[in-house]
């Protein structure tokens, strides 16, 4: 555990270490790793092959526990998420009515996926109540799944190592500190949270 963080900074990250399964100060890289990869952009995925660091790996069953793992409070501001219509009755049909998961895929259209994703992102980043009768059509079309976990007491952020979150499956980042020198940045291409205790700009 960073000795950089108070009390409370210190449970904050070991309680999102638990929702991961994770032991309170348990990690799954350090500095050091970035530091070994040389100049250039620091690739973070959860395709274990792209990624410059290792992903841990953590299946997930249904929304409601994607929704757990994240952690984000249905009392959340939420004026940042984009909510979908109502699900509509006739979706829900086309669900209770296929014959095996496969069938309910070839029965999903473009405008129904699309409406899905952002059921599934607003349950995740907002309030989950109000998207609730998504649920069943998003734990049929885009579960099991899975989160990529990245564990680190502390990183430094270069300009000769930007940190690149690339896409693939949804990610949690939990770090004590991140510590931006001039000229360094993270780019998002995912969804993504990142969890700090301390976030240092020099």
């Amino acid at each position: 555990m960073s000795d950089k963080l108070s009390d409370t900074e210190a449970k904050a990250f070991a309680d999102v270490n638990q929702r991961l399964g994770m032991g309170a100060n348990e990690t799954t890289f350090c500095q050091d790793h970035i530091m070994s990869k040389g100049s250039g952009p620091v690739h973070m995925s959860s395709d274990p092959l792209a990624s410059h660091i290792p992903p841990k790996i953590i299946p997930v069953a249904s929304i409601a526990d994607m929704n757990k793992l994240v952690g984000i409070p249905d009392t959340n501001d939420d004026s940042h998420v984009e909510y979908p219509e109502p699900a509509r009755q006739e979706h829900l049909n086309l669900l209770k009515s296929a014959n095996s998961t496969d069938e309910f895929h070839r029965s999903v259209t473009p405008e129904m996926h699309e409406n899905i994703r952002k059921a599934a992102t607003a349950y995740v980043l907002g309030n989950s109540s109000k998207v609730k009768d998504y649920e069943p059509l998003i734990n049929a079309r885009m579960f099991p799944g899975k989160v990529a976990a990245f564990v680190a007491d502390d990183i430094v952020i270069t300009a000769d190592n930007p940190l690149i979150i690339k896409p693939g499956d949804p990610q949690v980042h939990n770090y004590g500190t991140i510590t931006v020198k001039p000229g360094g940045y993270i780019q998002v291409s995912e969804n993504a949270t990142i969890n700090c205790q301390q976030f240092i700009m020099e």
